[in-house]
């Protein structure tokens, strides 16, 4: 169809095999450090992200406790924290 013999054909195929082949060995050995490094900075950045919000919580948390003992003790009921 495009005029292409059945050894050319043959060549291509292998001078393709070969640098798929190649590549595949260079890819990993230069960017598994590289890519290693982003991820291990993402999971950080998750982190640290995780214990902003956490602490957030626990701040959040603490005062609408200490808003509801205020609130039951205005009203008279008596408040057993379960900490």
């Amino acid at each position: 169809m495009y005029g292409l013999s059945n050894a050319m054909i043959k060549t291509l195929r292998t001078t393709c095999s070969t640098l798929i082949v190649g590549c595949s060995q260079l890819i990993p050995s230069i960017q598994t450090p590289v890519f290693a490094a982003m991820l291990d900075q993402q999971v950080q950045d998750q982190m640290t992200r995780l214990n902003d919000t956490y602490e957030r919580f626990t701040v959040d948390y603490e005062e609408l406790r200490q808003l509801i003992m205020e609130m039951r003790s205005q009203i008279g009921v008596s408040y057993a924290p379960s900490n």
